[in-house]
């Protein structure tokens, strides 16, 4: 299917009389359906691309970045409460700590964590 696809594009000509330079074409190309071929290409492209990068979000989880598990500092976990605010529990040397992000600047906290008797 593929092949017959590719073949559809390449094999697509003009026939033009270029016997004269001056005289009128016995065959003038049909630019609408060149149009329309050379549209259809693109959008394939298109939709090739995004099913590439759709694969690869899938396939990487979202993210392609190592991991780093010697690290002394950790993201354990990121909570957005609006699009210019959040909250980021970060471990640091095995404390942990609540650190609030906002246009305004940031805030932290060190979280105290109950022992159990």
């Amino acid at each position: 299917m593929l092949s017959s696809f590719i073949r559809f594009f390449v094999e697509s000509s003009i026939d033009v009389d270029d016997t004269s330079a001056t005289g009128p074409m016995v065959n003038p190309p049909e630019f609408h359906a060149l149009f329309i071929k050379t549209m259809l290409l693109v959008g394939a492209l298109l939709a090739l691309t995004f099913f590439a990068l759709w694969v690869l979000k899938r396939v990487g989880g979202g993210r392609f970045e190592a991991s780093h598990k010697d690290s002394l500092i950790s993201v354990i976990e990121r909570k957005a409460l609006t699009p210019k605010v959040s909250l980021w529990v970060v471990e640091i040397e095995s404390e942990k700590f609540l650190i609030a992000e906002s246009h305004n600047g940031l805030g932290i906290k060190r979280i105290n964590q109950k022992e159990s008797t």
